[in-house]
């Protein structure tokens, strides 16, 4: 089950599986778009009579976690034939992608599940969600006034303006907490992959302040939004309404820490819904605590993880401030599986809640102890 190199023969290989497992059509924009992602990333799969019939891809990524950026790994394209599912195959690559990872200095991935318990039993936590906004017709009556604003029209294949995007998604979104620095071979798989257009909005001075990806299919879905204020904001979705001449129904998801529904008067007519969107694992939990900046402030407190793939990580941790040892001779206050931690430690579950619902074992009047951020992540991207 050997970490594959990057030749062409190779991504064919890895193509004509992913093809068959999505059911994707086999046009030059996929297979484009997918020798960028596979040039890119680590693919592990397993062999057989020269044809690849499992496999996974782990995608380096930049994380900003508590004001720090980090290596992250984004797992995508897991996929099998028929008759190579149930044997472990999957199990198997997801242990060899985490060793690869740690030996590559990457304490933390994130995926897009498609079974829960599945990964879970890997190590995996649901850590972000999305805020699902439908708009229906009616309304955009409610929608606050404000005062036109100027746009620059373009798309990903005419790419008009293309640096001021990438610019404004890296001063406004990147250093959200959770989100993903974006380097160029990202943005270029982006254009080739997706059929996407954008509106810049001008300011006073016709510079460039913010803007609008959308995509317009049955519907016409707001992709991402990246602006300064409130105002801002109104001006963009003043942008999207003008498109109800075509589309009845316009959707948007966005992260749990923006309120897309304080711009308008009347929220009757928007269902909004919440919904799991990506999973996180901590790959290498020592590592991990010794990257990351998260102001912890408790006194020596021991930890046991239980990890079942990554056996650096089965360990009693003595925890201190921002300093990590192992000592497995010491009684844990706290005992869990690194499923939890994971949630834990990147801030979406609190360590009360955790005892609270059973997921971590300990003294609920000893969680005072510990004193952890609680944030929301977000995440733009998707694997």
């Amino acid at each position: 089950m050997p970490l594959l190199d990057k030749d062409i023969n190779t991504i064919n290989s890895m193509y004509d599986l992913v093809k068959y497992s999505f059911n994707k059509s086999d046009d030059k924009k996929n297979k484009d778009a997918y020798e960028i992602l596979a040039k890119n990333s680590f693919t592990f799969a397993k062999v057989e009579n020269n044809i690849v019939t499992n496999q996974i891809m782990a995608i380096p990524r930049n994380s900003h976690l508590f004001n720090k950026e980090i290596k992250m790994a984004g797992i995508g394209y897991v996929a099998s034939y028929p008759e190579a599912r149930g044997q472990g195959g999957i199990k198997a690559l997801f242990t060899e992608a985490f060793e690869t990872l740690k030996e590559n200095d990457i304490s933390l991935s994130y995926l897009a599940p498609f079974s829960q318990p599945f990964y879970r039993k890997l190590g995996y936590e649901n850590s972000i969600w999305r805020k699902l906004y439908t708009f229906s017709e009616k309304s955009w009556t409610f929608l606050n006034k404000t005062q036109k604003g100027n746009f620059i029209r373009s798309s990903f294949k005419e790419k008009r303006n293309f640096d001021d995007l990438k610019n404004l998604y890296k001063t406004i979104l990147e250093n959200k907490n959770g989100n993903l620095s974006r380097k160029d071979w990202w943005w270029e798989y982006l254009t080739i992959k997706k059929d996407y257009h954008y509106a810049l909005l001008l300011d006073e001075n016709n510079n460039p302040c913010s803007y609008i990806i959308y995509e317009m299919g049955e519907h016409f879905n707001i992709v991402e939004l990246a602006y300064h204020n409130y105002n801002e904001l109104l001006k963009l979705l003043e942008y999207a309404r003008r498109h109800l001449a075509t589309f009845t129904t316009i959707t948007y998801a966005g992260s749990l820490t923006e309120n897309i529904s304080f711009c308008f008067s009347d929220t009757q007519f928007i269902k909004i819904e919440i919904k799991p969107y990506m999973m996180a694992r901590i790959i290498d939990f020592e590592n991990f605590i010794k990257t990351i900046n998260m102001n912890i402030t408790f006194t020596e407190v021991p930890i046991k993880i239980i990890d079942n793939d990554c056996s650096w990580n089965n360990h009693t941790f003595i925890l201190k401030n921002n300093t990590v040892t192992i000592n497995d001779s010491v009684s844990p206050l706290f005992e869990g599986d690194i499923s939890i931690w994971s949630a834990i430690f990147t801030g979406v579950l609190p360590l009360k809640k955790a005892i609270e619902t059973n997921k971590i074992k300990g003294k609920f009047e000893d969680a005072t102890k510990v004193n952890l951020p609680n944030n929301k992540l977000t995440l733009s991207d998707y694997f």
